[in-house]
């Protein structure tokens, strides 16, 4: 019993001690590699009902990149 304890505590310990000291792998694009930039215009068109309810919204948007 106190041999597979024992063997337990180690095994966790091993794995945990190689999970802590592996190198983070970086998948993430660093910033300001291949950004870009948009100018954005958006404009809104909204119709309302005779009882002062919105029936109809209508947005154009325009972006463009630079």
């Amino acid at each position: 019993m106190n041999e597979k304890l024992l063997f337990g505590a180690l095994f966790i310990a091993l794995v945990g001690l190689m999970l802590f000291t592996r190198k983070p792998e970086i998948t993430s694009i660093p910033i300001g590699l291949n950004a870009r930039h948009y100018k954005n215009t958006e404009t809104w068109d909204v119709d309302w009902s005779e009882d002062g309810n919105r029936c109809r919204v209508t947005i154009h948007r325009d972006a463009i990149q630079s």
